[in-house]
Parts: C-alpha cells; structure tokens; sequence
C-alpha cells in the first residue's frame, strides 16, 4: 500500500492517538461498517501541500473528523480541520479533547449568562463537564458546584475555574 499525499488544501499527519467516542461504539456494533473508527485524533504533521498556509512539519496537531478514519497510522486531513496541539498536552490526552470540546463549547454559548445562577454539573470530571466548568468559570468568574468522585475534585477546581464544593 502507498503512503497518502497531502492534496490541495491538505496536511499530512502521523497519528499518534485515536478518541474514541459514541459514535464509535455505535459503528462497532453495526452489521455493515460504512467507516474505519475514530474521529478525534492526535499527532504530528509530517507533510503539507506547498500552495497552502498550513502549521509547519513537526507541529503537534489535534482534529475532530465527524465521517471516522482516525484510526489510522497516516491520515491527509483539510488542513482548516487541524488545531495546534500544546506541547504541554499529551497526545493521548488531545485525543479525547476535540468532541468533548466542541459539546462543551455548544453547551457554554446555549446556556447564555447564568449571572446571579446557582449551577450543578453532574459529570463534572468528565470530558464534557469539565470543559464547561472550566470555560464558563473564566468566563462569568462564577462559583460552580460539580458531582464527582472526591478524587476528581482537586484538579476540577484548579485555576481557573472557581468552583465551591
């Protein structure tokens, strides 16, 4: 088997870690398998198309692929679909990052100002609650109440967020 090549508008990346998600357990389950797994993924940018402004080789990337194929050794990903992945964040980590995120971030514009609002989140540990926890703390500099395991609370209460047991 060949090696992919980025296309126009196209970065090369090497998958470093697959997310997997709902929407993968309900695929596994399938009779016929439409799609390979994975649609969050973590890794390095190998190769990218010349013409276009894309992250330079070598730079750590996370993508969220809602059609599957995450789950791959090398992925040609449209190059607008890739965030710059922190070095202070591991792959494995940045992997489970992108859907959570982007549930979160919906939840966080949905709600809308809850000044002056008392709020629990359940799930607060979780890659959902604790994004939301996270972003709506910075944003309304609010005191939150979250459901989890007491192991789980020191890290949700971290800077920034504010968050009263």
């Amino acid at each position: 088997m060949t090696e992919p090549r980025p296309g126009p508008g196209h970065t090369l990346i090497r998958v470093e870690a697959v997310g997997l998600n709902r929407a993968d357990v309900l695929y596994m389950q399938m009779a016929e398998r439409p799609w390979r797994i994975g649609i969050d993924c973590a890794g390095t940018v190998i190769e990218t198309d010349p013409a276009s402004d894309a992250l330079p080789v070598g730079a750590r990337v996370l993508t969220h692929l809602p059609g599957g194929g995450a789950a791959a050794e090398i992925l040609a990903v449209d190059t607008p679909k890739l965030v710059r992945l922190p070095d202070s964040v591991s792959s494995v980590v940045g992997a489970a990052l992108p859907l959570a995120g982007l549930v979160a971030r919906r939840l966080v514009r949905t709600a809308g100002d809850l000044r002056g609002l008392r709020v629990l989140i359940t799930g607060a540990s979780g890659g959902v609650g604790f994004r939301w926890c996270s972003w709506r703390a910075k944003k309304a500099r609010k005191k939150w109440l979250p459901s989890c395991a007491p192991a789980s609370h020191a890290s949700i209460c971290a800077p920034p967020a504010r968050i009263s047991a």
